[in-house]
């Protein structure tokens, strides 16, 4: 018969020559065990036939029904099931939905089925259960069996990789959350136990230049003031860690418009803006998903920045936003003392200051905290500037739609897990 030839042809090829019909086909993903399932025995003989000849080393273990397979899959590990559709017990999905159920891993062993019934229904209800490959008996030839079984293969070893990343990604997700909660906790435990020390040092130093003012010379008071001082701003760096550890904390998403947070910022920094005789224009800005304080908290960190770090003239800062693709690009423009290109990167890192103490006051958080908020959104932020010709920051976010979807990859992929 047809089948018959072929394997013999397939198995007996001339001395150095592959059979024509099989020329480039893949030889290194022999299976090592493959189970054959089926009720007739001329056609499991034939059946375990063209597999040996297509993997010679492959051990073969038979089976005649449902029953048969389901034991033999529980008993021992197989890297490839073959089975015939129709079995006097079952079908071949019935097998591949038991094989799921008995078989304690997330990727059974990959089943090829081989059926007489060419209508395209019958193979697409096997493929949806989990069928990795199907043979119409009429094709049946060592070189198809081997193509499906090797392809049944592949596709096993990349489910096994996909559930092997997921699987690293959602272990990698918990310990950044714990991480992440560990150090929230650490700069609250912190904070508390650093500003106790620090307000008894404050409050004797006060009461010291109240009980002894008139003891206390010009130099002595220079000292008490240095204090003071030191006290104020080491309050500001544990205030500024805290809200660095607390980004991203019980952060609540939700459509935020970005008009009402410039707002609220200009009417806080009111007081900032008049003294220096600042002048704030504000463009239509966009509404964005996100944390509407810490988006907050960036804009007024930046509007602060631009107004703080003024040249001689008055303050003017230049608020816009413009879509590029699936982003929103808002940009804080100032005409203030400018940066240095060699200094791009290290403005943002945290304690970073390119200024002395007396002539810019600040703790060197301000605009690390600005980036962790800006990649807390899935965004980023980018500064423009020259020595003397003021600076501009841009803050890209993504637009609701394309965040959405985001959150929604990333909702599946930790499903999937």
């Amino acid at each position: 018969m047809q089948l018959d030839a072929a394997i013999d042809e397939f198995a007996s090829p001339a001395q150095g020559n592959a059979p024509k019909n099989f020329e480039g086909l893949n030889f290194t993903q022999a299976p090592a065990r493959v189970l054959l399932v089926d009720d007739d025995v001329c056609d499991l003989k034939r059946l375990q036939r063209a597999v040996a000849a297509a993997f010679p080393d492959t051990k073969i273990v038979l089976a005649d029904n449902v029953r048969s397979g389901v034991e033999k899959l529980a008993a021992e590990p197989f890297d490839c099931v073959v089975t015939d559709h129709h079995l006097t017990d079952g079908t071949g999905v019935d097998l591949a939905l038991q094989t799921a159920c008995i078989i304690d891993d997330p990727v059974p062993p990959p089943i090829v089925m081989v059926t007489a019934d060419e209508q395209a229904t019958t193979a697409v209800n096997a493929l949806r259960v989990g069928i990795y490959d199907f043979i119409i008996k009429s094709d049946l030839t060592p070189s198809s069996i081997q193509r499906a079984i090797n392809h049944a293969l592949e596709k096993s070893r990349l489910q096994r990789a996909n559930v092997a990343a997921h699987r690293a990604l959602f272990v990698q997700a918990e310990e950044l959350q714990r991480s992440n909660e560990a150090l929230t906790q650490f700069a609250a435990v912190a904070s508390h136990d650093l500003k106790e020390p620090l307000r008894t040092i404050g409050g004797f130093t006060q009461l010291l230049e109240k009980r002894y003012r008139d003891q206390i010379d010009s130099e002595g008071q220079e000292y008490l003031d240095f204090i003071v001082d030191a006290v104020g701003r080491m309050n500001g760096l544990i205030d500024g860690l805290l809200q660095f550890a607390k980004v991203g904390q019980q952060s609540a998403l939700e459509e935020v418009d970005l008009n009402d947070v410039v707002a609220s910022c200009l009417a806080s920094l009111n007081e900032l803006i008049e003294s220096n005789q600042a002048q704030i224009q504000v463009g239509e800005l966009p509404k964005v998903t996100g944390d509407r304080r810490l988006l907050g908290q960036l804009l007024q960190n930046l509007i602060t920045n631009a107004i703080k770090f003024r040249g001689e003239p008055a303050p003017e800062v230049q608020i816009e936003a413009k879509r590029q693709a699936d982003a929103w690009q808002i940009s804080v423009q100032d005409n203030g003392i400018g940066i240095a290109e060699q200094h791009f990167e290290r403005i943002f890192k945290i304690f970073t200051r390119l200024h002395a103490r007396d002539e810019y006051a600040g703790s060197g958080i301000g605009l690390s905290l600005c980036k962790r908020i800006a990649e807390h959104h899935r965004g980023q932020i980018l500064v423009q500037s020259a020595p003397g010709e003021g600076s501009c920051f841009t803050i890209e976010l993504p637009v609701p739609d394309a965040a959405a979807a985001q959150n929604q990859s990333g909702s599946e992929d930790h499903a999937r897990t």
